[in-house]
């Protein structure tokens, strides 16, 4: 993958050439709803509708990568749909290789509602914000 290249994400976004198995934890399994566990729901949503992109967690290594997006519901259980909170958003965090390791929602930060709370101190760099 080119070194901080939005165009390079968006081919693979739109590839659909990413693993998801990193959604499969305990959670994924409790909540399936027609197969699918529904934070990859949400994480589907945000891949296809990208508000940010950060890169570097600082908590892991260079080369893994956070994208953020706030989803139009959100799936509490499977019969209780509601809203996404404006309060929160949506992170799906992703290694070198296009892989998801993570996803779940997070507050929102105060000086940019797309970001989560902290995210200078999180991440080595926002690289890529919508102009939407």
């Amino acid at each position: 993958m080119g070194e901080d290249s939005p165009d390079e994400f968006r081919r693979v976004l739109e590839s659909r050439d990413i693993d998801l198995a990193g959604l499969r934890g305990s959670q994924g399994q409790q909540d399936l709803q027609m197969g699918r566990p529904l934070r990859a729901r949400a994480a589907e949503y945000v891949l296809e509708n990208v508000t940010r992109i950060f890169r570097g967690i600082r908590k892991l290594n260079e080369g893994f990568w956070c994208f953020t997006g706030r989803p139009v519901e959100w799936y509490i259980r499977r019969d209780v749909i509601v809203p996404f909170p404006d309060t929160l958003i949506f992170a799906v965090c992703m290694d070198s290789r296009m892989r998801v390791y993570d996803c779940r929602a997070e507050r929102a930060a105060d000086d940019d509602p797309m970001c989560p709370v902290d995210w200078r101190g999180r991440y080595e760099g926002l690289v890529w914000k919508s102009t939407f």
